[in-house]
């Protein structure tokens, strides 16, 4: 979800449902990229950065190499943005 003023919600209820998504699609790259941008938005950088590396890792999607082209990039830029973060 984006932040204010866009985007509005409950920080529980979207790690609850997150985290859903991480059980149906434990290794899938959207479902660990998009968990570790909320780690961010939450500060959590240590374990976003554990997500990111996952999604990093995340077997090719049939179909969808742009997509996932893409994406890896995002999880390159979000990787050198919390670097030095703790």
């Amino acid at each position: 979800m984006p932040g204010w003023p866009v985007g509005f919600g409950d920080d529980d209820k979207a790690e609850e449902l997150l985290k859903k998504a991480l059980t149906m699609n434990p290794s899938g790259i959207d479902s660990n990229y998009f968990y570790a941008d909320f780690l961010i938005s939450e500060k959590r950088y240590a374990q976003a950065r554990e997500y990111l590396l996952k999604a990093q890792q995340a077997p090719a999607r049939q179909g969808r190499s742009v997509a996932d082209a893409g994406r890896k990039q995002e999880i390159a830029e979000k990787l050198a943005a919390i670097a030095n973060k703790k």
